[in-house]
């Protein structure tokens, strides 16, 4: 019994997963933090804070943009997307507060305002090839042009708006509602035939696409550049929090290590997070994600030392039920 239910939910997974890859899919994202910023002075106190450059913010297109601490290291990965009388901050799960604070401790006379809006608000992603499609037929709002992280206010539903933002390397738009409408904006997609799916399969889904999370790849512990997030970099705006640290790096090519894609075919023995990697013997790094097994194909993501990332390079995880030979794909999917 406990076979076939396990056999079942696998295929059901695999069903989700082809939707979200070559059709379009509904992925509940309401853990991810949102926190509404407002006052005079937001965007230019953000844009000291982290390393894109905000003042090329307008009332029709956002940008992501990292935090970093003093030393260069990642406090977290933030989508910024103006609204008619504020900016919409996108954080990473759990870590609205976190960043909340770090704004409150760098606001001294400035007129800036955080208000955390995650718990009043659901945020709903719609997810593939074909999600603009799916958008125009649930929504009735052509999004075929829609530049990255540019907001659409949603008539048909109360304060709703929409944001591209591509967040698993595959065409994604986010519509976020209040959580009173959560289940009517669900049901708009189901209408038309949207498949809704699971976490478990989100989760594999980032992992198989490359694209870092703050439960492994965004943390202190990592700098932007190592996690491939300089598209998120501006290298030529003044001073922000770890920029003196991000920019030597950068100049002197002193990143040591990058995070990768990694493949492995198995029958039985599935690495856990945080398994060393090496290479003849030499540690080379560490994985970070770790996505179920598919027929004996697995996906992981790892940090691994500059020298070993190139495509088909044969890495080896060490620990207590055996050991896995991994293959390198390629890097991260954000850069």
């Amino acid at each position: 019994m406990a076979l076939a239910e396990s056999k079942n939910s696998r295929l059901i997974q695999i069903s989700e997963l082809e939707s979200a890859t070559l059709h379009a899919a509904l992925i509940d994202r309401s853990d991810v933090g949102r926190l509404r910023v407002s006052g005079d002075d937001a965007a230019d106190l953000l844009n000291r804070l982290s390393t894109n450059n905000l003042e090329h913010l307008t009332p029709t297109q956002g940008m992501g943009t990292v935090l970093t601490n003093n030393k260069g290291r990642i406090i977290d990965l933030l989508s910024v997307i103006p609204l008619a009388d504020s900016l919409l901050i996108l954080t990473s799960p759990g870590r609205q507060q976190q960043v909340a604070d770090w704004i409150e401790f760098y606001t001294f006379v400035e007129d800036v305002t955080s208000n955390d809006i995650t718990d009043d608000t659901a945020m709903i992603a719609i997810v593939g090839p074909k999600s603009a499609e799916a958008v125009q037929k649930a929504l009735g709002i052509d999004v075929d042009d829609l530049e990255l992280y540019a907001p659409i206010m949603v008539d048909s539903f109360d304060g709703a708006s929409l944001v591209r933002t591509d967040h698993f390397n595959l065409p994604t738009f986010e519509f976020i509602v209040s959580t009173e409408e959560k289940d009517k904006a669900i049901s708009a997609f189901d209408q038309h035939n949207v498949a809704q799916a699971s976490s478990s399969t989100a989760e594999n889904l980032r992992i198989s696409m490359a694209v870092p999370s703050a439960t492994g790849e965004l943390t202190e512990d990592f700098n932007p550049l190592e996690a491939g997030l300089r598209p998120h970099i501006s290298f030529n705006k003044i001073c922000y929090i770890g920029q003196e640290v991000v920019s030597r790096l950068n100049a002197y090519e002193k990143v040591q290590k990058h995070l990768v894609k990694l493949e492995w075919k198995t029958e039985d023995a599935v690495p856990a997070p945080g398994t060393p990697l090496t290479v003849d013997g030499k540690n080379v790094g560490q994985l970070t994600s770790v996505g179920d097994a598919d027929d004996g194909l697995g996906y992981a993501l790892g940090y691994v030392r500059k020298a070993n990332v190139e495509t088909g390079t044969s890495i080896l995880a060490q620990f207590e039920d055996g050991e896995v030979a991994l293959t390198v794909t390629g890097l991260s999917g954000q850069g």
